[in-house]
């Protein structure tokens, strides 16, 4: 038999779940910038392109000396 505190649990783990997946989705897009400069400088995609879909990336690196750093060493480790 369920009581009123079971059903609130579904909603907290729908929750975790989504929290999880938009962090994922996040570390995902962050570390597919290496690909995307080694597709880019192989002529697979255009400069536009990146530089449109990193823009958020791009102010980052503006904005921190540690996360320039850090996706310009990601960077090279792709051959960009």
């Amino acid at each position: 038999m369920r009581d009123d505190r079971d059903r609130g649990r579904g909603g907290v783990v729908v929750a975790i779940l989504l929290v999880m997946v938009l962090f994922f989705l996040f570390v995902l897009y962050v570390l597919s910038c290496g690909p995307a400069v080694a597709l880019t400088s192989r002529g697979y995609l255009s400069d536009e392109f990146v530089e449109t879909a990193y823009y958020p990336l791009s102010l980052a690196t503006e904005r921190s000396d540690w996360i320039s750093n850090a996706l310009q060493w990601y960077v090279e480790l792709w051959g960009g």
